[in-house]
């Protein structure tokens, strides 16, 4: 009686640590992925606000040249920090 006891209590643990462990490996898998894609995010904004708004500003300000609209000068990129993240 007290060995098929003891013998059910064990394959209870046994399933409860595979279980548990499999919630582990999906939380690494899908934190993984998360944090992926946003150094990926983070990446396009950075390459977006550097190299190509400089550009999308000057074809608007011939834009409204040509339209006879005085703008003034186009804003600085400039990054903020974030929770101790950004340049």
């Amino acid at each position: 009686m007290i060995h098929g006891i003891f013998l059910q209590h064990a394959v209870l643990l046994v399933a409860y640590l595979f279980i548990a462990i499999a919630q582990l490996g999906a939380f690494v898998h899908f934190a993984g992925r998360w944090y992926a894609n946003y150094r990926i995010q983070k990446s396009f904004v950075e390459d977006m606000a550097t190299n190509h708004l400089p550009h999308i500003y000057e074809a608007l300000r011939q834009i409204a040249e040509g339209q006879g609209i005085e703008l003034k000068e186009p804003p600085l990129v400039k990054f903020v920090k974030i929770n101790g993240e950004g340049k």
